[in-house]
């Protein structure tokens, strides 16, 4: 996926190492649909999150992935989101808005690098140390798609 991103290589052929089913499938669904698939752990509340593919706004952010399809459900919802595990931020925790933050509760976004806590932002999730870097191959306009770590 890196190389077709960040270096434009159009045909890629992946010779003597042993790929895994579930990377084979996710280099798949990239080369198929565009959807970069996240293996993440999220806390139950928003298990909904799971299997659903979501876009990186145009509007692309430097210090986060701002999930174009929350702005669209915090705002057109009556939500109400207690802060809560408002710690600080490592790169790859994904996190939710909370009431603290006003017209933008509900928004969710992925942290691109280590952000101070806020206790307007909730921490809900984190993508497996093994695919963190995908983050950094997530331009505006990316589609994703969070899978269940296994």
């Amino acid at each position: 996926i890196e190389l077709k991103i960040k270096y434009k290589i159009n045909d890629i052929f992946v010779a003597d190492i042993k790929l895994n089913e579930k990377d084979e499938s996710y280099i798949n669904t990239f080369l198929e649909d565009n959807i970069i698939t996240i293996p993440c752990q999220i806390d139950e509340k928003y298990n909904h999150l799971y299997d659903k593919v979501f876009t990186n706004r145009l509007d692309e952010a430097s210090e986060v992935i701002r999930i174009h399809e929350s702005r669209e459900y915090s705002s057109a919802n009556d939500i109400t989101i207690p802060a809560a595990n408002t710690i600080a931020r490592e790169k790859g925790m994904i996190t939710i808005d909370n009431d603290l933050y006003k017209r933008y509760c509900g928004e969710i976004q992925i942290t691109k690098d280590e952000l101070e806590k806020d206790e307007r932002v909730n921490v809900i999730g984190k993508i497996d140390q093994e695919y963190v870097d995908l983050v950094d191959l997530v331009y505006g306009g990316q589609k994703i798609k969070f899978v269940k770590l296994k």
